[in-house]
């Protein structure tokens, strides 16, 4: 099993103090319902407040380079209302579930098992395309480095791309 902990920021921006559930269901890799959790909390009007949820996943397909097992947290804002709970806000997050760790010995570690990092520092641009994001471009990119051996990216200058970050987690690059 693995515990995932979760933080959901959510702010009240009704005109009055609610109580506000926050309910998170997470999807494995095939798109079946393997945890639930919901939480409720009163939020005062115009506030922000930080929901703090442990999940446990049994028997968690592993994120790995070779296999880049992604999970989905659909998190589901609602409000108590005389009719029943009302819908405010939904939205998904991917994510691997992983262990990670480094040490002089060994050095890197992804779920116990030692790996060497190949990496390259990638620029943001995409050479004579330019900077802005084509995802089928970055896309390609990864699979060219991918077949040269890459399984690490560091990026320079600017922050990266939310789609190369997405593309690294699907393809397995660390």
């Amino acid at each position: 099993w693995a515990r995932v902990q979760i933080e959901t920021t959510v702010r009240n921006t009704s005109g009055t103090d609610s109580d506000l559930t926050l309910t998170t269901v997470f999807y494995d890799p095939a798109g079946k319902e393997v945890a639930r959790k919901s939480t409720r909390q009163s939020v005062a009007k115009g506030a922000t407040a930080k929901f703090q949820q442990l999940v446990t996943v049994e028997r968690p397909k592993l994120w790995s380079i070779e296999s880049p097992s992604l999970y989905k947290a659909v998190s589901l804002v609602q409000a108590a209302a005389s009719s029943g709970p009302m819908d405010l806000d939904s939205y998904e997050t991917p994510f691997g579930i992983r262990v990670i760790a480094f040490n002089s010995e060994r050095g890197f570690l992804l779920n116990g098992k030692q790996v060497k990092l190949r990496g390259v520092c990638n620029h943001h641009d995409l050479g004579c395309l330019g900077a802005a994001v084509n995802t089928r471009a970055l896309e390609r990119q990864l699979e060219i480095m991918k077949a040269m051996g890459v399984n690490a990216i560091r990026t320079s200058h600017n922050p990266p791309a939310p789609e190369l970050l997405d593309l690294a987690d699907r393809m397995g690059f660390v």
